[in-house]
């Protein structure tokens, strides 16, 4: 779709869910995208099969390129069945298993450092082996980064009963691979970084408590660095988030996709379009002066 213009508009799709009280529209609009937003309440699978016929290549429009910015729900239906806005979705479902990044990145880099995976299904029977290997408290997460559940820490005085009530709010399977580590406190803020070609895109701090963070600690930026370079190649681009382990260095978190990582006020969303606009491939179809407008799009 190259043509003396240059390349037909990004066309990103950008759920209400994933800006996190950020205007990431904006940043986008700035960069010549098109945006499609859509919200998360309502029948928003019908909403997502509509944008993907609305952006299928035809005979008056061209394919186009796609960027989707959604929640896992979002991101799961689309594999299934949008295939135009599946072409969009930056996540390795592969790569992004705690147990293959892992052991990208150095031991020493990582809050949780000493974890084991284990069968949801096989947890509960495990209590005492746990209680030896790491104490009174637990962490556990999936091991998937689709995350069928949010990491939590567990206590070993009431874990079978925390863990039946895992099973039954999120339906969870026996054959589920969790990752189960000592429980670990962190700082109230956690640091969110984009990482494409080996360096930083773009970063945002973020707090659940409401904490504000005015000054970013020191090393955060070297360390970020050495993931991303660490990962050129590998997982490329990738969402990465940090923290201060109390007591402790600077450690990762854990690594998302960046198409399902909540977007939060401070991240330059301008320079994630100039990522994307060099990463995404224009498609071979119509020149961009015969393509008919997307309905749905804003620019």
């Amino acid at each position: 779709m190259t043509t003396a213009a240059g390349p037909a508009p990004l066309v990103v799709v950008l759920q209400d869910v994933i800006c996190r009280g950020a205007s990431a529209a904006e940043g986008f609009l700035a960069a010549g995208c098109e945006v499609i937003r859509f919200t998360a309440s309502g029948d928003w699978r019908s909403t997502l099969r509509s944008i993907d016929r609305a952006l299928a290549p035809s005979e008056s429009r061209a394919g186009g390129r796609v960027a989707c910015f959604v929640s896992l729900d979002a991101a799961r239906y689309i594999r299934r069945e949008c295939p135009g806005l599946a072409r969009g979705l930056f996540l390795d479902e592969d790569r992004l298993r705690v147990q293959c990044w892992s052991g990208i990145l150095p031991n020493s880099m990582q809050l949780n450092r000493g974890f084991i995976l284990l069968p949801f299904g096989q947890l509960a029977q495990r209590r005492r082996q746990l209680e030896a290997l790491f104490g009174d408290a637990f962490f556990i997460r999936p091991d998937s980064a689709m995350k069928t559940f949010a990491g939590t820490p567990v206590s070993a005085e009431n874990f079978e009963a925390e863990v039946s009530a895992l099973r039954q709010i999120h339906k969870l399977h026996g054959d589920e691979l969790v990752v189960v580590d000592r429980g670990r406190e962190i700082g109230p803020v956690e640091w969110r970084f984009w990482l494409a070609d080996g360096d930083i895109v773009t970063h945002a701090p973020y707090s659940f408590t409401g904490t504000a963070a005015n000054v970013m600690p020191e090393g955060l930026m070297d360390l970020a660095r050495e993931a991303a370079a660490r990962l050129e190649g590998w997982c490329n681009p990738v969402v990465a988030d940090f923290a201060q382990e109390m007591g402790g260095p600077l450690r990762l978190v854990e690594l998302n996709a960046l198409s399902t990582s909540g977007i939060y006020p401070g991240a330059d969303t301008t320079a994630i379009a100039r990522l994307l606009d060099s990463l995404i491939l224009v498609p071979d179809t119509l020149p961009a002066s015969e393509a008919s407008p997307c309905m749905f799009c804003s620019s």
